[in-house]
């Protein structure tokens, strides 16, 4: 009886190791149909503009 218990549970053991061997499976590719075209127009004031950025200042006395 013991035996037969001790097959088992090794049995068991293997199954559960072999379901783990092949890793974890890749993320689902995403849906590209349902994108939607954002900003489609270039308000006229920033054609041709370069944002401009403001240097830091420290306050390093």
């Amino acid at each position: 009886m013991n035996r037969i218990f001790l097959h088992l549970s090794a049995l068991a053991l293997i199954a559960t190791l072999a379901g783990c061997a092949h890793g974890p499976k890749p993320p689902p590719e995403p849906d590209m149909s349902r994108l939607v075209i954002v900003n489609k127009s270039i308000p006229a004031e920033l054609v041709g503009s370069v944002p401009v950025i403001a240097p830091k200042q420290d306050d390093k006395k």
